[in-house]
């Protein structure tokens, strides 16, 4: 359960978390792409509560472009987005879809192959993978992402990682 959960992510610890953890992999990410986590304060507590889910996934956004090994293109940003709306986490995120399809072949022509081919692995693994947005992450940061993505139902990632690093 999420409701309530709130929990303060420190980059600068998880950066030291051994190489190859959840923990370490989402910091280098977010360091790489020069992102900073969300910490909901005080006066966001009440909005939190009647937006669990959406403030659930504002938080975790990121974290799903690690496990879904998805970068932060407008490719990679698509399967992240096509992914939330196969698990139907909101209607505006359906919204938010349509558009991107729109949108993004516009502002990306080089990415439009990328985007398409995201787009459907992202809708596939939204599909087969259990509701990812009632998953505590944040208890997890010490385990291998390869557990963690296994314990989700994610191995078809691996796998494809592994087969584009052999050739």
């Amino acid at each position: 359960n999420v409701v309530g959960y709130h929990s303060l992510i420190d980059l600068d610890k998880l950066i030291e978390y051994p190489e190859g953890s959840f923990g370490r992999e989402y910091a280098e990410h977010m360091k790489r792409n020069n992102l900073q986590s969300i910490s909901i304060s005080p006066e966001l507590k009440d909005v939190a509560q009647r937006n669990v889910f959406a403030l659930r996934y504002a938080v975790t956004h990121d974290i799903f472009h690690v496990l879904l090994d998805f970068d932060t293109s407008y490719a990679g940003e698509i399967g992240v987005l096509a992914f939330a709306v196969a698990q139907n986490y909101s209607k505006s995120l359906k919204i938010g879809l349509w558009l991107a399809k729109i949108l993004y072949p516009i502002v990306a022509p080089g990415q439009i192959k990328a985007i398409i081919a995201n787009q459907r692995k992202g809708k596939e693994l939204g599909r087969k993978t259990k509701f990812l947005l009632g998953y505590r992450f944040e208890e997890h940061w010490d385990e291998s992402l390869i557990k963690v993505r296994e314990d989700l139902g994610l191995t078809e990632i691996q796998l494809s990682q592994q087969y584009s690093n052999v050739g």
